[in-house]
């Protein structure tokens, strides 16, 4: 899988505290993933009682620009959300 980082999603992985690791086990094994009203794929996972979300514009099916990486305790909001 190869991932391209934008400054964005550099800068949030630092000051959230989340893994390049992290990110790359979300958008290879999500526990959910959605299309977002921009057309971006937004993956989940759920890690110790919170979850990691990964936005990222697919292109094709083995290559992904991050966009953003949050971390949250929101974990209904994001697993059993409404598609």
């Amino acid at each position: 899988m190869r991932i391209v980082w934008t400054i964005h999603s550099l800068e949030r992985v630092a000051q959230r505290g989340v893994s390049k690791d992290r990110v790359r086990e979300c958008l290879s094994d999500p526990d959910a993933q959605y299309v977002d009203a921009y057309g971006n794929s937004v993956f989940v996972k759920k890690v110790d009682g919170h979850v990691v979300v990964v936005v990222a514009r697919a292109h094709g099916t083995d290559y992904y620009r991050i966009i953003t990486v949050l971390e949250s305790s929101k974990v209904d909001k994001y697993l059993r959300r409404e598609r």
